[in-house]
């Protein structure tokens, strides 16, 4: 955690980054953008066993 300020400083300077800290930083906010995703079907598949089966809301 320590190098994002400093990585942030940099590309705000007008520094210029090699490719990988670049495949980096995207593959990071992917996987953020998939997990939040991911946690919003978690969420909604709860929400619609539990109304249109009532009877499955005691087992979750």
């Amino acid at each position: 955690m320590r190098h994002q300020p400093v990585l942030g400083l940099a590309v705000l300077t007008g520094a210029r980054l090699h490719r990988m800290p670049w495949l980096g930083l995207n593959a990071g906010a992917l996987a953020g953008v998939v997990f939040v995703h991911w946690l919003i079907f978690q969420s909604l598949a709860v929400l619609v066993l539990t109304r249109f089966w009532p009877s499955w809301s005691g087992l979750l």
